[in-house]
Protein backbone atom coordinates (compact mmCIF):
# COMPACT_ATOMS: atom_id res chain seq x y z
CA UNK A 1 0.00 0.00 0.00
CA UNK A 2 1.66 3.51 -1.22
CA UNK A 3 -0.85 5.66 1.51
CA UNK A 4 -4.69 6.02 1.48
CA UNK A 5 -6.10 8.98 -0.05
CA UNK A 6 -6.02 10.39 -3.51
CA UNK A 7 -5.99 13.92 -2.23
CA UNK A 8 -2.23 13.34 -0.68
CA UNK A 9 -0.58 11.10 -3.85
CA UNK A 10 1.40 10.86 -6.59
CA UNK A 11 -0.10 7.59 -7.95
CA UNK A 12 -3.57 7.60 -8.97
CA UNK A 13 -4.02 3.84 -8.51
CA UNK A 14 -2.12 3.33 -5.34
CA UNK A 15 -4.32 4.50 -2.61
CA UNK A 16 -7.32 3.28 -0.89
CA UNK A 17 -9.65 6.68 -1.20
CA UNK A 18 -10.54 8.78 -3.86
CA UNK A 19 -10.33 12.73 -3.69
CA UNK A 20 -13.84 12.35 -2.10
CA UNK A 21 -13.35 9.74 0.22
CA UNK A 22 -15.03 7.08 -1.01
CA UNK A 23 -13.89 3.48 -0.90
CA UNK A 24 -12.09 2.14 -4.12
CA UNK A 25 -12.09 -1.04 -4.76
CA UNK A 26 -8.67 -1.68 -3.54
CA UNK A 27 -9.46 -1.65 -0.28
CA UNK A 28 -12.09 -4.30 -0.54
CA UNK A 29 -9.66 -6.60 -1.28
CA UNK A 30 -7.31 -5.64 1.27
CA UNK A 31 -9.64 -5.88 4.22
CA UNK A 32 -10.53 -9.19 2.35
CA UNK A 33 -6.82 -10.36 2.80
CA UNK A 34 -6.38 -9.01 6.03
CA UNK A 35 -9.18 -9.34 8.33
CA UNK A 36 -11.02 -12.30 5.84
CA UNK A 37 -8.30 -14.62 4.54
CA UNK A 38 -5.32 -13.80 6.78
CA UNK A 39 -7.30 -13.74 9.86
CA UNK A 40 -7.41 -16.70 12.50
CA UNK A 41 -11.08 -16.80 14.56
CA UNK A 42 -11.33 -20.05 15.70
CA UNK A 43 -13.45 -21.42 18.69
CA UNK A 44 -13.24 -25.12 19.87
CA UNK A 45 -13.42 -27.70 22.43
CA UNK A 46 -10.54 -29.31 24.13
CA UNK A 47 -9.99 -33.07 24.30
CA UNK A 48 -10.45 -35.39 27.82
CA UNK A 49 -6.47 -34.51 28.16
CA UNK A 50 -7.18 -30.85 27.77
CA UNK A 51 -5.36 -30.10 24.61
CA UNK A 52 -6.81 -28.44 21.24
CA UNK A 53 -5.12 -27.96 18.12
CA UNK A 54 -5.79 -25.72 15.85
CA UNK A 55 -3.51 -24.06 12.02
CA UNK A 56 -2.59 -19.83 12.43
CA UNK A 57 -1.33 -17.86 10.20
CA UNK A 58 2.28 -16.13 11.36
CA UNK A 59 1.91 -13.95 14.09
CA UNK A 60 0.63 -12.85 17.00
CA UNK A 61 -2.42 -14.87 18.76
CA UNK A 62 -4.57 -14.24 21.23
CA UNK A 63 -5.96 -17.36 23.15
CA UNK A 64 -8.33 -17.47 25.90
CA UNK A 65 -9.42 -20.91 27.97
CA UNK A 66 -12.48 -20.90 29.78
CA UNK A 67 -14.05 -23.33 32.35
CA UNK A 68 -17.56 -23.12 33.82
CA UNK A 69 -15.72 -21.63 36.70
CA UNK A 70 -12.30 -19.79 35.31
CA UNK A 71 -11.01 -17.91 32.58
CA UNK A 72 -7.59 -17.26 31.72
CA UNK A 73 -5.72 -15.30 28.70
CA UNK A 74 -2.42 -15.45 26.86
CA UNK A 75 -0.43 -14.58 23.72
CA UNK A 76 1.51 -16.72 21.75
CA UNK A 77 3.85 -15.46 18.49
CA UNK A 78 3.98 -18.02 15.32
CA UNK A 79 6.93 -17.53 13.81
CA UNK A 80 7.86 -21.36 12.32
CA UNK A 81 6.09 -22.09 9.54
CA UNK A 82 7.07 -25.55 8.84
CA UNK A 83 6.70 -26.82 12.90
CA UNK A 84 4.59 -26.59 15.60
CA UNK A 85 3.94 -23.89 18.97
CA UNK A 86 3.05 -25.17 21.75
CA UNK A 87 1.12 -22.82 24.57
CA UNK A 88 -0.35 -24.27 28.11
CA UNK A 89 -3.00 -22.45 30.03
CA UNK A 90 -3.84 -23.55 33.45
CA UNK A 91 -7.21 -22.89 34.47
CA UNK A 92 -9.33 -23.72 37.44
CA UNK A 93 -13.31 -25.67 37.29
CA UNK A 94 -14.66 -28.63 35.88
CA UNK A 95 -14.17 -27.80 31.88
CA UNK A 96 -18.35 -28.20 31.06
CA UNK A 97 -18.47 -24.43 30.27
CA UNK A 98 -15.82 -22.72 28.53
CA UNK A 99 -13.92 -22.43 25.17
CA UNK A 100 -10.26 -23.30 24.02
CA UNK A 101 -8.99 -21.37 21.20
CA UNK A 102 -9.16 -18.14 20.52
CA UNK A 103 -9.19 -15.03 17.96
CA UNK A 104 -5.76 -14.07 16.10
CA UNK A 105 -4.51 -11.62 13.85
CA UNK A 106 -1.14 -12.32 12.32
CA UNK A 107 0.32 -10.88 9.20
CA UNK A 108 0.06 -12.66 6.06
CA UNK A 109 2.41 -15.88 5.33
CA UNK A 110 2.24 -19.95 5.72
CA UNK A 111 -0.04 -22.11 7.68
CA UNK A 112 1.91 -23.91 10.53
CA UNK A 113 0.60 -26.15 13.14
CA UNK A 114 -0.52 -24.65 16.30
CA UNK A 115 -1.20 -26.73 19.45
CA UNK A 116 -3.40 -24.48 21.92
CA UNK A 117 -3.70 -26.42 25.29
CA UNK A 118 -4.89 -26.47 28.90
CA UNK A 119 -5.41 -28.02 31.94
CA UNK A 120 -9.16 -27.95 31.36
CA UNK A 121 -11.84 -27.06 28.45
CA UNK A 122 -15.42 -27.03 27.86
CA UNK A 123 -17.95 -26.42 25.19
CA UNK A 124 -18.42 -22.84 24.42
CA UNK A 125 -21.40 -20.79 24.75
CA UNK A 126 -24.11 -19.52 26.61
CA UNK A 127 -22.97 -16.65 28.98
CA UNK A 128 -21.73 -14.87 25.95
CA UNK A 129 -24.73 -14.72 23.40
CA UNK A 130 -27.48 -14.04 25.97
CA UNK A 131 -25.39 -11.12 27.73
CA UNK A 132 -24.24 -9.49 25.09
CA UNK A 133 -27.53 -9.68 23.56
CA UNK A 134 -29.84 -9.56 26.43
CA UNK A 135 -29.09 -7.96 29.32
CA UNK A 136 -27.13 -4.47 28.11
CA UNK A 137 -23.88 -5.60 30.01
CA UNK A 138 -21.43 -4.85 28.35
CA UNK A 139 -17.57 -4.57 29.45
CA UNK A 140 -15.75 -0.86 29.89
CA UNK A 141 -13.85 0.31 27.26
CA UNK A 142 -9.54 0.05 27.67
CA UNK A 143 -7.13 1.28 25.53
CA UNK A 144 -4.40 -1.76 26.19
CA UNK A 145 -7.85 -4.15 24.61
CA UNK A 146 -7.51 -5.21 21.11
CA UNK A 147 -10.95 -5.00 19.55
CA UNK A 148 -12.28 -6.28 16.64
CA UNK A 149 -15.23 -6.42 14.55
CA UNK A 150 -18.36 -6.83 16.26
CA UNK A 151 -16.44 -6.20 19.73
CA UNK A 152 -19.12 -3.79 21.97
CA UNK A 153 -17.87 -1.67 24.68
CA UNK A 154 -19.41 0.74 27.48
CA UNK A 155 -17.88 4.55 27.34
CA UNK A 156 -19.41 7.38 28.50
CA UNK A 157 -22.45 6.17 29.29
CA UNK A 158 -22.88 4.69 25.20
CA UNK A 159 -22.51 1.09 24.30
CA UNK A 160 -20.09 1.29 20.93
CA UNK A 161 -19.70 -1.72 18.79
CA UNK A 162 -16.05 -2.13 16.64
CA UNK A 163 -16.14 -1.76 12.71
CA UNK A 164 -12.55 -3.61 12.62
CA UNK A 165 -9.27 -4.28 14.45
CA UNK A 166 -8.36 -1.53 17.14
CA UNK A 167 -6.77 -0.65 19.87
CA UNK A 168 -5.99 2.49 21.92
CA UNK A 169 -8.63 4.44 19.63
CA UNK A 170 -10.79 5.91 22.34
CA UNK A 171 -14.72 5.68 21.14
CA UNK A 172 -16.21 8.80 19.58
CA UNK A 173 -18.56 9.87 17.58
CA UNK A 174 -17.65 10.12 14.05
CA UNK A 175 -18.57 9.15 10.67
CA UNK A 176 -16.19 6.82 9.10
CA UNK A 177 -14.58 5.79 12.55
CA UNK A 178 -13.25 2.88 13.90
CA UNK A 179 -16.03 3.04 16.64
CA UNK A 180 -19.62 3.57 15.79
CA UNK A 181 -22.71 4.06 18.98
CA UNK A 182 -24.84 1.48 19.42
CA UNK A 183 -27.23 2.66 22.15
CA UNK A 184 -27.61 3.79 25.48
CA UNK A 185 -25.68 1.53 28.37
CA UNK A 186 -27.48 -0.78 30.36
CA UNK A 187 -31.24 -0.86 27.89
CA UNK A 188 -29.37 -3.92 26.17
CA UNK A 189 -30.52 -5.46 23.31
CA UNK A 190 -33.81 -7.02 22.15
CA UNK A 191 -32.88 -9.98 19.69
CA UNK A 192 -29.45 -10.81 21.01
CA UNK A 193 -30.36 -12.50 23.89
CA UNK A 194 -32.52 -15.43 23.19
CA UNK A 195 -31.29 -16.38 20.23
CA UNK A 196 -28.05 -16.01 21.12
CA UNK A 197 -28.21 -17.85 24.07
CA UNK A 198 -29.70 -20.45 23.33
CA UNK A 199 -27.42 -21.14 20.18
CA UNK A 200 -24.31 -20.28 22.00
CA UNK A 201 -25.06 -23.21 24.73
CA UNK A 202 -24.95 -25.64 22.12
CA UNK A 203 -22.88 -24.20 19.40
CA UNK A 204 -20.38 -21.80 21.28
CA UNK A 205 -20.31 -18.15 22.25
CA UNK A 206 -19.14 -16.59 18.72
CA UNK A 207 -21.72 -18.68 17.04
CA UNK A 208 -24.17 -17.70 19.69
CA UNK A 209 -23.35 -13.89 19.95
CA UNK A 210 -23.21 -13.71 16.43
CA UNK A 211 -26.23 -15.54 15.46
CA UNK A 212 -28.55 -13.36 18.24
CA UNK A 213 -27.13 -10.45 17.57
CA UNK A 214 -26.12 -9.75 14.13
CA UNK A 215 -27.48 -12.02 12.07
CA UNK A 216 -30.27 -13.81 13.44
CA UNK A 217 -33.94 -14.67 11.36
CA UNK A 218 -35.04 -16.46 8.88
CA UNK A 219 -32.85 -14.67 5.40
CA UNK A 220 -36.05 -13.94 3.81
CA UNK A 221 -37.18 -11.48 6.44
CA UNK A 222 -33.99 -9.39 5.94
CA UNK A 223 -34.33 -5.55 5.25
CA UNK A 224 -33.83 -4.02 2.10
CA UNK A 225 -30.13 -2.71 1.17
CA UNK A 226 -29.75 1.33 2.56
CA UNK A 227 -26.79 3.37 0.94
CA UNK A 228 -27.25 5.26 4.10
CA UNK A 229 -27.15 2.55 6.74
CA UNK A 230 -23.82 1.11 8.17
CA UNK A 231 -23.53 -2.75 8.31
CA UNK A 232 -20.81 -5.31 9.89
CA UNK A 233 -19.84 -8.50 9.30
CA UNK A 234 -23.09 -10.97 8.89
CA UNK A 235 -25.37 -8.57 9.03
CA UNK A 236 -27.92 -9.54 5.96
CA UNK A 237 -30.26 -7.49 3.57
CA UNK A 238 -32.42 -7.81 0.27
CA UNK A 239 -31.38 -6.32 -3.05
CA UNK A 240 -32.85 -7.20 -6.24
CA UNK A 241 -34.52 -10.08 -6.08
CA UNK A 242 -31.95 -11.83 -3.78
CA UNK A 243 -30.38 -12.03 0.36
CA UNK A 244 -26.76 -10.80 0.45
CA UNK A 245 -24.49 -11.47 4.10
CA UNK A 246 -22.07 -8.41 4.65
CA UNK A 247 -18.46 -10.06 4.77
CA UNK A 248 -16.85 -6.97 6.77
CA UNK A 249 -18.00 -3.46 8.00
CA UNK A 250 -19.44 -1.19 4.80
CA UNK A 251 -21.44 1.59 3.75
CA UNK A 252 -22.58 2.86 0.33
CA UNK A 253 -21.35 -0.15 -2.00
CA UNK A 254 -23.78 -1.38 -3.59
CA UNK A 255 -24.64 -5.75 -3.34
CA UNK A 256 -23.26 -7.18 -6.34
CA UNK A 257 -21.32 -4.47 -7.75
CA UNK A 258 -18.00 -5.91 -7.50
CA UNK A 259 -16.80 -9.56 -6.98
CA UNK A 260 -14.13 -8.25 -4.46
CA UNK A 261 -16.70 -6.19 -2.84
CA UNK A 262 -18.02 -6.53 0.84
CA UNK A 263 -21.31 -8.47 -0.41
CA UNK A 264 -21.79 -12.09 -0.63
CA UNK A 265 -25.09 -13.52 -2.06
CA UNK A 266 -27.09 -16.48 0.17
Amino acid sequence: MWGFWDGRHWEDDAPFFYDDWSEKPSLDVWRNLVYGEWWNDETGTADDAGSYATSAFLGDHDITVSTDSDSASTTVSVDDATGTTTVTVTVSGSGTGGSSGGDSGGDSGGDSGGDSGGDSGGDSGGDSGGDTGGTGEYPEWSASEVYRDGDQVVHDGRVWEAQWYTQDQEPREEDWYVWQPVEDAGSGGSSGGDTGGDSGGDTGGDSGGDTGGDSGGDPGDAPTWDSNEVYTEGDRVSYDGSTWEAKWWTQNQEPGASQWGPWEEV
